[in-house]
C-alpha cells in the first residue's frame, strides 16, 4: 500500500487521544481490526509515510515499533513493514494478551527471589511488611465470633458483612465523605473491586481513560477484558494533563475513567480540590462513570489530601465509584478491598459482584474487622514513617544520583524516577546484579512505552532504603560505562 492510500485510510488520526505516535499506533490498530489493513499489506517507508501525514520520521519510527512490539505488524528483510494480523477478536485494537506485563508485575509479587544475593533489596512492590502487633491484631477474632454470625444462618453476605460494611463506611464518613453500610460493598482487594467496575460498566473494544503514566493493575485487567486504554498525558509537573483529561472526558466516548487523585501510584502526584470538581463536572456532564481509586488515600505526609471525587458535588456519587483496600493502610494479605457506589449504579455492581463469587470470605472479612479498630494508630505511625523514609530517599539520591529527576510525593508509597535521559529496562536488569531488584518503567505507562522512569518505593525502613540508592548509584555509573546510556526516544 503507498503513502497516499495509508493515509487517506487513516484519515482523522490525528483528532485520537495522545501523542502523535500513539494517535498513530491507536489508527493503525483500528484499521487492522477493522480490515481495512489485512494481513500480509505492505506499509510504505517511514519517510514518504512522514512526508504524507506531515511528522516526523521519528514519530512513524516510534509508531512502527510500538506496533511490532503489540504483534500487529512485522518488519521483514528486503520486504518492510507488513501487517501481521488482527488484534484478538472483539478487542478492536486491544493490547494483545501476549504484552500483558505479567512478568514483571503481577508475577513480581509471589516472584521466588531464591535466585538472588541474600542481601537483596526488593523494590518491586509498594506494600507494609507485616509486624507483630499487626499480625496479632489479625487473631483478635475468636471461633465464637463466627458461630455468633453464622450459627442458623447459610453463610451467604454476597456484598459483605453488615459490621464490616459499617465500619468501612463510619471511616469514609470520618474522612469527609458521607457514607451509609448499605452503599459499600466489600471485595477481595481493591483489584476486585476494579474488575467488578469495568465488568459492569465497559464491553470489550471500549476506551476507558486513564492517565498516560498509571497502575499497571488497571492496563492489565483492560487487557484481559479486551478493552482499551485512553492516556492523558501527562504535564511537566508528572501530574495528569487537566486539559486533556477534561477533553477525553468531555467527549462521551469512554464509558469509564480511572484516576487516582491522592497520590498516584507510580508518580506520587496529588490531584487538587479545583481540578477535582472539574474532573467530576465533565464526568456528571458526559455520562461517564469515574472508579476513583483512593487505596493511598489516607498516607498522607504533609498534609491531608483533599476530599475523595464523590463529595466534590452533591450528585457525584451517581457517576463516581470510590474503590479503596486494607492493604495499603494494614497488610497485604488480608486481601480485602472495598467499593462505594449510589442508586442504581450501586445495584448493578452488585449484582455483578455477586455473580462472580457469592461473597468474600467471612473468616477473612472478621480479621479486617478486627484490624479495623487500630487503623488510626496503625496509619499514623505509617505517616511518620513514610515522611522519614522519603526524606532520606531524597536526600540520598542527590548525593550519590545527582543526574536524576525524582518527584517529592506528599503521600503515598512510591517516588517517580527519571534516569537522566536513559532507558529504563537494561538499567533494570543492571540494578538487579547490584542487588536492588526493580519493575521496568513501561510497565506503568498505559502503552508499555520506555520513558526512561523507574519507580522507587517507600516499603523499607530509612536504612535499607538509602543502602538501595547507594547500589542504584553503583549500578548507574555501571551502565553509563557499559552500556553508554542507551537513551530514550520518549513518546
Amino acid at each position: 500500500m503507498d503513502h497516499t492510500t495509508l493515509s487517506s485510510v487513516l484519515a482523522g488520526w490525528s483528532a485520537r487521544p495522545g501523542r502523535p505516535a500513539q494517535q498513530l499506533v491507536r489508527a493503525v490498530a483500528g484499521a487492522i481490526e477493522a480490515g481495512t489493513l489485512p494481513a500480509g499489506t505492505h506499509l510504505p517507508a517511514e519517510r514518504r509515510l512522514a512526508e504524507a501525514l506531515g511528522v516526523s520520521r521519528g514519530t512513524i519510527a516510534r509508531a512502527f515499533a510500538q506496533l511490532r512490539d503489540d504483534g500487529l505488524v512485522e518488519t521483514r528483510h528486503g520486504a518492510g513493514t507488513v501487517v501481521r494480523a488482527a488484534a484478538r477478536d472483539g478487542a478492536r485494537g486491544a493490547t494483545p494478551i501476549g504484552t500483558l506485563s505479567l512478568d514483571a508485575s503481577v508475577a513480581t509479587l509471589g516472584a521466588d527471589v531464591g535466585d538472588r544475593q541474600d542481601d537483596g533489596i526488593d523494590l518491586r512492590t509498594a506494600a507494609w511488611r507485616g509486624d507483630a502487633n499487626l499480625l496479632d491484631g489479625l487473631r483478635r477474632w475468636t471461633p465464637d465470633a463466627l458461630r455468633s454470625i453464622g450459627e442458623g444462618d447459610n453463610g451467604y453476605w454476597p456484598l459483605g458483612l453488615p459490621s464490616l460494611r459499617t465500619a468501612i463506611a463510619e471511616r469514609l464518613t470520618a474522612g469527609g465523605l458521607e457514607s451509609t453500610p448499605d452503599q459499600i460493598v466489600v471485595t477481595g482487594g481493591a483489584q476486585q473491586a476494579l474488575d467488578v467496575v469495568l465488568t459492569t460498566l465497559a464491553s470489550p473494544g471500549d476506551e476507558v481513560v486513564v492517565a498516560e503514566v498509571t497502575w499497571p493493575g488497571i492496563r492489565e485487567l483492560l487487557a484481559i477484558r479486551g478493552m482499551r486504554p485512553a492516556a492523558a498525558r501527562l504535564d511537566p509537573t508528572g501530574a495528569v494533563d487537566q486539559v486533556e483529561l477534561l477533553r477525553m472526558l468531555r467527549t462521551g466516548r469512554s464509558p469509564v475513567g480511572y484516576l487516582v487523585p491522592s497520590f498516584d501510584n507510580p508518580t506520587g502526584v496529588l490531584m487538587p480540590a479545583p481540578v477535582r470538581r472539574l474532573v467530576v463536572e465533565a464526568a456528571l456532564e458526559a455520562g461517564t462513570v469515574l472508579i476513583d481509586d483512593v487505596t493511598m488515600h489516607e498516607l498522607w505526609i504533609d498534609e491531608p489530601p483533599p476530599l475523595p471525587l464523590a463529595a466534590m458535588l452533591p450528585d457525584a456519587g451517581t457517576r463516581v465509584v470510590t474503590v479503596g483496600s486494607l492493604s495499603k493502610i494494614s497488610w497485604a494479605g488480608l486481601r480485602l478491598g472495598w467499593l462505594r457506589a449510589e442508586g442504581p449504579l450501586l445495584e448493578r455492581l452488585g449484582r455483578v459482584k455477586t455473580a462472580l463469587d457469592f461473597g468474600t470470605s467471612v473468616p477473612g472479612q472478621l480479621a479486617g474487622l478486627a484490624v479495623m479498630g487500630e487503623l488510626d494508630e496503625l496509619v499514623l505511625r505509617y505517616r511518620r514513617e513514610l515522611g522519614a523514609r522519603r526524606d532520606a530517599a531524597l536526600e540520598a539520591i542527590a548525593t550519590h544520583l545527582p543526574a536524576w529527576r525524582v518527584s517529592r510525593p506528599a503521600g503515598g508509597m512510591a517516588m517517580w524516577a527519571h534516569l537522566g535521559g536513559v532507558a529504563s529496562d537494561p538499567f533494570v536488569e543492571v540494578a538487579a546484579r547490584h542487588g536492588v531488584l526493580l519493575v521496568p518503567g513501561r510497565i506503568y505507562h498505559a502503552l508499555g512505552h520506555d520513558t526512561g522512569h523507574i519507580r522507587l518505593t517507600l516499603a523499607h525502613d530509612v536504612d535499607t532504603t538509602v543502602e538501595a540508592v547507594r547500589r542504584l548509584a553503583g549500578a548507574y555509573d555501571e551502565y553509563l560505562a557499559v552500556d553508554r546510556g542507551r537513551r530514550v526516544a520518549l513518546v
